[in-house]
């Protein structure tokens, strides 16, 4: 395993648990204690860890924490069904296509009628359930850790079932982008299964509402450039929009 590979994953456990001890990491990675705290010392002078007895732990201000997906389904519910509307004529039966954990991408599912035929691939139950009720549409959910607040089934066995499968398309969506175009989120798991998800797709969309531009979580997912098209609505800033533009990519307004 490279270096950053190895810190990538120690950054993962200490999302999950606020702490991580030195030595677990030895016997968990195989290396020796010096590699490890070379390792945490990167993540210190980062200030993604605090030094701790033994070990690190996540800085206060680091630890975050998610609006559960119910009280989030329903905010700016008209600017999602709007992009949905727009997303839904990109979809071709026999496609085989990837819904991310969004209430975005969950208003999109609810927007796809009985008698569409092709494949859902999705991370997340309530979206799985939502296309249960399509008689010709096959819904393949992943596995993994089950997240509470967002629905969503995360981790190593969720990636590993994402990198033995192609998808025509992808649609995800984020918390929050910088105006310059930084994709981020606030979970360590979920931003490393949408990057996942992107390296698998023919064709990446994001749909994203205008409020989500401006700000900006400590997980980077990536630049802008990493999906094809992306559709949002109206009031979304016009900086923004050129911005996408003028990286090559195509943009879809939804009117409000």
């Amino acid at each position: 395993m490279l270096k950053q590979e190895r810190i990538n994953e120690i950054l993962k456990l200490l999302h999950q648990n606020g702490k991580v001890e030195v030595n677990n990491l030895v016997r968990l990675f195989n290396v020796t204690e010096m590699t490890i705290r070379r390792d945490l010392n990167d993540l210190f002078k980062q200030n993604l860890a605090v030094r701790s007895y033994g070990g690190a732990t996540l800085p206060p201000d680091r630890i975050l924490t998610e609006k559960p997906f119910e009280l989030r389904i329903n905010k700016n519910q008209r600017e999602k069904d709007a992009i949905a509307e727009l997303a839904i004529p990109l979809i071709e039966d026999g496609m085989k296509v990837f819904l991310d954990s969004s209430t975005t991408c969950y208003s999109l599912a609810r927007k796809i009628t009985n008698d569409r035929n092709f494949i859902i691939i999705t991370d997340t139950i309530s979206t799985a359930m939502e296309l249960n009720t399509r008689n010709n549409i096959q819904v393949v959910c992943l596995g993994g850790e089950l997240r509470k607040n967002t629905h969503s089934c995360v981790g190593m066995f969720a990636e590993q079932m994402v990198n033995s499968m192609h998808f025509d398309i992808s649609f995800i969506s984020v918390p929050n982008i910088t105006v310059n175009g930084t994709l981020s989120s606030s979970s360590i798991m979920e931003a490393s299964l949408k990057r996942t998800v992107i390296e698998n797709s023919s064709l990446k969309v994001l749909l994203v509402d205008s409020s989500k531009v401006g700000g900006s979580d400590f997980i980077k997912i990536g630049d802008i450039s990493i999906v094809d098209i992306v559709i949002t609505d109206s009031n979304m800033s016009l900086d923004f929009i050129n911005h996408c533009k003028n990286k090559g990519i195509e943009v879809k307004i939804a009117e409000i």
